[in-house]
């Protein structure tokens, strides 16, 4: 889930159309996937999620 955040905060197109198949091959709902952006305020990620995505933005800004 991290990488596909990451692509996600890059707007990568390429990415996107690479990573496609990858939210069914980690049963990611779509509403899930989606609100990755809020993952301060959507009380459906788990701390551990939390966690690993706040490590992905860091890692993402350098």
């Amino acid at each position: 889930m991290s990488g596909i955040f990451i692509w996600m905060e890059n707007e990568c197109g390429y990415c996107s159309l690479v990573i496609s198949e990858v939210p069914q091959q980690q049963d990611l709902t779509k509403e899930k996937l989606m609100s990755l952006p809020e993952i301060e305020t959507y009380e459906m990620f788990a701390d551990q999620e939390r966690t690993t995505l706040r490590w992905a933005r860091l890692f993402k800004q350098g």
